[in-house]
């Protein structure tokens, strides 16, 4: 294919991006259920009702989100090369 002065080498343009896994459930999780409130706020619901029966994973799960996780702290310590013994 030539170059042709003001003719687009590409008259299609760039192809539409495919959704992605968060997008489509973005999708599902904004629409309304049942009643006025979206299918995320009815699960976060489930959530809560879980973690007030004593589900330890539901209370970790809203834990970490309201008030983040913990800073996890790694204690290292330097060594010296005559400590070091190879074999």
């Amino acid at each position: 294919m030539t170059f042709v002065k003001g003719q687009s080498g590409n008259p299609k343009g760039r192809p539409k991006k495919s959704q992605t896994l968060a997008d489509i459930l973005e999708k599902i999780g904004s629409a309304t259920g049942d009643g006025d409130i979206s299918r995320k706020e009815r699960l976060m619901e489930i959530v809560y009702q879980m973690a007030e029966s004593g589900d330890l994973a539901a209370i970790k799960f809203i834990a970490d989100r309201t008030d983040g996780k913990p800073i996890q702290t790694l204690r290292t310590q330097e060594i010296s090369r005559d400590e070091v013994v190879i074999i």
